[in-house]
């Protein structure tokens, strides 16, 4: 591995898990050994903080103790436009510094500027709902024209009368979905307590679903991938212990 991977998680709609599934893909990726820094550039309702426990300190890049993640957390700013592209360069540069094996970039809902820039791997999240998918479209459509590789992530499926199918879905998209994560009310609890769900025992269909992705990403840029999952579920107890003797 010779250069930082950057995966762009994006939906210009908002609500549809955009920040869950990068804060938990970030997670896994650090706990199978890969130096990784989740990037969030919503300064309207940033999130990724709450996900992850309060703030340490006022450092740009913070460390997630319990697995190693690096993560750089936006705050809520007032001048809008401005903030955005000064992360925006920052975010450039953590990735042409080529510290890390990835960075995974949380985006802001409706914000279609950044998604025209160029990022490797983009993973658009959608409901089954129309105007989720449409939404879905479109970021992916603006994030293929900058030459970026686009996957479709299915999150909070549900099998209502007016969900769309699977196969209506791929059509729409022209590929297939490559992870799929039913709805859990379990998630809650784990945005309750401020922990990546990948680390606690909350919606283990989600949990496999977002390791699986974790895998397929590694296997992109690393041909020793296996072996480093081999040990992952070592880790992941790891991680589970250390969060642990933080809650007590």
């Amino acid at each position: 591995m010779t250069k930082t991977s950057s995966i762009m998680v994006a939906s210009i709609k908002g609500g549809v898990g955009k920040t869950t599934v990068a804060v938990n893909l970030a997670v896994a990726l650090s706990i199978a050994g890969y130096k990784t820094l989740l990037y969030e550039m919503d300064t309207v309702n940033p999130g990724v903080s709450y996900h992850l426990g309060k703030l340490d300190d006022e450092s740009s890049v913070q460390v997630y103790k319990p697995t190693g993640l690096q993560y750089s957390p936006a705050r809520v700013s007032e001048s809008y436009g401005a903030t955005e592209q000064e992360r925006a360069s920052q975010l450039e540069s953590e990735i042409k510094s080529g510290n890390y094996d990835f960075v995974v970039i949380d985006t802001q809902s409706a914000d279609k500027s950044l998604l025209k820039r160029h990022f490797d791997m983009g993973l658009i999240i959608i409901n089954p709902d129309e105007q989720s998918c449409a939404a879905g479209i479109m970021a992916k459509d603006l994030l293929e024209s900058s030459g970026a590789k686009c996957n479709i992530m299915l999150n909070r499926g549900f099998e209502k009368p007016y969900a769309l199918s699977d196969r209506e879905i791929e059509e729409m998209f022209g590929t297939p979905i490559m992870a799929k994560a039913e709805e859990d009310l379990s998630l809650r609890k784990s945005l309750l307590e401020h922990v990546p769900n990948i680390i606690t025992e909350n919606a283990p269909k989600f949990n496999s679903q977002i390791s699986n992705l974790a895998r397929v990403y590694a296997a992109m840029i690393d041909e020793d991938y296996a072996q480093k999952f081999e040990n992952f579920g070592k880790e992941l107890n790891r991680a589970k212990s250390e969060i642990k003797k933080l809650q007590r």
